[in-house]
């Protein structure tokens, strides 16, 4: 993180939680000009009035208290100026430090941003990303012409209230699984160590959805599987989304490329498929896109 991408918000966020002992130092020097300023009045009050007033001694007073008034104004505006400044440089190196050493921050500091996985039950394993919760891919059939095309990540452990719902279907929009498809010239671009069977076809996607802790920003970059300078890659996998005959269409997918199935799905069971995405040209420039061949993908946070 560079010092002039620290926003507001972090910025007020250590500022008046992070302590500063160089920032109370500085009140402390400021105080002791305000009391060797108030002392300096009573002293001059005390010669003055201990002894006969006479006009000339009250109007000359006056002016004294008037000189002191003035000179503890600007020195007490130096002093915040000082404060404020010196603060400030440490908050600033504060936050950029912690980002270097990518240390942690929970929700109650920087707060994050939240992504989805597809293909997987879990998260990236660094530090700095959680889990909020798993789920799996759901959508519209891929024969229907209505519903929707952004895909779901439907939570596993679905909520059903007592007079949230009407049992039977009412000829409303219909939500399906999620299946992989593609034939077995596809396996070999995939790392299928999670899988037991070695094969994903026909299995269902599952999902994770996670968050970021302290990043402000997510992205997913189609036909690169490397992430620009100071962000940091959650995960890699290839684009897929719905066959180009299909009636209905989906978004296009960053599915990861080291998959998981949901555990006890198989078979053709209908519902979204998904497929490996393929650049055409010349409708795409053939150079450097190249006609037939998939896409990879990256996701990154910052």
């Amino acid at each position: 993180m560079k010092i002039e991408e620290l926003n507001e918000k972090d910025y007020n966020h250590y500022f008046w939680k992070t302590p500063s002992p160089r920032r109370k130092g500085n009140i402390c020097t400021m105080k002791t000009v305000l009391l060797c300023g108030l002392a300096a009045v009573l002293c001059v009050s005390s010669y003055y009035f201990g002894s006969e007033a006479n006009n000339y001694r009250v109007g000359s007073l006056e002016k004294q208290l008037e000189y002191v008034k003035s000179v503890l104004s600007v020195e007490t505006e130096r002093e915040k100026r000082n404060i404020l400044e010196t603060s400030h440089k440490e908050v600033l190196h504060d936050i950029v430090k912690r980002s270097n050493d990518k240390e942690p921050l929970t929700p109650s500091g920087l707060g994050g941003v939240t992504y989805v996985r597809w293909g997987r039950r879990n998260c990236p394993g660094n530090t700095q990303t959680k889990l909020v919760y798993e789920g799996v891919a759901a959508g519209s059939h891929y024969s229907h012409y209505g519903g929707g095309t952004q895909l779901l990540c439907l939570d596993h452990n679905i909520t059903y209230r007592e007079g949230t719902y009407v049992n039977g279907n009412q000829g409303s929009s219909y939500i399906y699984g999620v299946e992989y498809r593609d034939g077995a010239w596809a396996d070999g671009l995939f790392d299928l160590s999670l899988i037991e069977e070695g094969n994903f076809r026909n299995h269902d996607v599952p999902c994770a959805v996670c968050i970021g802790y302290g990043r402000v920003n997510q992205l997913m970059i189609p036909g690169r599987d490397s992430c620009p300078a100071i962000w940091t890659k959650e995960y890699t996998g290839y684009i897929m989304a719905s066959a180009h005959g299909h009636k209905h269409s989906t978004e296009y997918l960053c599915v990861d490329d080291r998959p998981q199935v949901v555990p006890g799905s198989g078979g053709d069971q209908g519902g979204v498929l998904l497929y490996l995405a393929e650049t055409q040209c010349p409708s795409l420039q053939c150079e450097p896109f190249v006609l037939g061949r998939e896409i990879k993908c990256v996701v990154c946070t910052i």
